[in-house]
């Protein structure tokens, strides 16, 4: 019960800070590619972006979103741990009943959210040109197609570790 009263906090934790990552991806998505446009049709290139070209397109919003997306990391990764250290003696996962059920369900969503934050971060990787050497200027499609996947990924995520910490929750 001690683990499960730190785990929960630190799952809610975790769930505001990925709510702001994905959040502020979201505008770094848009003003950097769109939905759709090309490498001369996007929010920055026309001018047109979320919080003005400075803040939205040179850094301001990008550095919020790495530093929201390190955060939940490092939350997330804790939880996760915490969340495989909580025994369960009287193996009430196993039995019948609604509790039982919800149980199972939450600790099944633990493995959508775990391969959709490792996924993440192999694509961050991918995009940021530290593993591929991708760049803008000669690989903006391919940017573009890993940033919507990203994105996707991103909302899946965020949507796994929404239920799972509702079914607990409420």
């Amino acid at each position: 019960n001690s683990i499960a009263g730190v785990h929960r906090v630190f799952g809610i934790t975790t769930w505001a800070a990925m709510t702001l990552t994905v959040i502020a991806g979201a505008i770094d998505y848009n003003n950097l590619y769109g939905f759709g446009d090309g490498i001369g049709d996007n929010p920055c290139v026309k001018g047109s972006a979320v919080f003005g070209d400075d803040f939205g397109c040179r850094g301001g919003i990008r550095t919020i979103k790495s530093v929201a997306a390190y955060t939940t990391g490092a939350l997330y990764a804790t939880t996760f741990t915490l969340s495989l250290m909580m025994p369960d003696p009287d193996d009430l996962a196993s039995g019948k009943g609604e509790f039982a059920s919800t149980l199972r369900l939450h600790k099944t969503l633990r493995w959508v959210h775990f391969g959709g934050m490792v996924a993440q971060i192999v694509l961050g990787l991918l995009m940021a040109g530290r593993i591929g050497g991708l760049d803008r200027a000669n690989n903006y499609g391919t940017l573009q197609a890993l940033s919507t996947v990203h994105l996707a990924t991103g909302l899946i995520t965020w949507g796994a570790l929404t239920w799972a910490g509702a079914l607990m929750t409420f």
